[in-house]
């Protein structure tokens, strides 16, 4: 087989079409009909035979190479992929939050919540601790302030 996209199942193909457009396994599982544990299975089995290290790298692979396949006859869209403006709850666009260095960049990937719906985990080592450590900063600083307002209500009626 010297072409990996032949190997690849229509369902599989379908599911790296929808991964390219930015939507999740339980959005692509709505869309085709599927469970997300499925659209999983096929997006990992895709990405063994793409030679792929992602679902993302696995779709950006088969999107290229469907483009150089050229136009289908009964297509008249391009192939290519559309960049989406993909904004967090705060107007802070994900790529923008992320692409910022320094202090900066670390306070609003620290305290800014992610965009509704969420990113795939394909986080680095690092990136997890980060991500915990986020989670714990800010549940801590929750707790804190519910404990505060407590003790103030407890000092107010005693």
């Amino acid at each position: 087989m010297s072409d990996p996209v032949e190997s690849l199942t229509e369902a599989q193909k379908s599911c790296l079409r929808l991964v390219t457009k930015g939507l999740t396994s339980k959005e692509i599982a709505l869309e085709l009909d599927l469970s997300p544990m499925t659209v999983d299975q096929y997006l990992h089995k895709a990405s063994t035979i793409l030679a792929a290290t992602n679902r993302r790298d696995a779709a950006r692979k088969f999107a290229k190479i469907e483009k150089n396949q050229g136009f289908k006859q009964f297509e008249l869209k391009p192939a290519g992929l559309v960049p989406s403006s993909d904004t967090g709850m705060f107007g802070v666009s994900t790529v923008e939050r992320d692409e910022r260095s320094g202090w900066l960049g670390f306070l609003l990937r620290m305290l800014l919540p992610p965009p509704l719906g969420g990113r795939e985990n394909d986080l680095s080592a690092i990136g997890k601790s980060e991500a915990i450590i986020r989670v714990a900063v800010l549940s801590l600083i929750v707790f804190t302030g519910i404990a505060l307002l407590i003790r103030a209500v407890l000092r107010t009626f005693s």
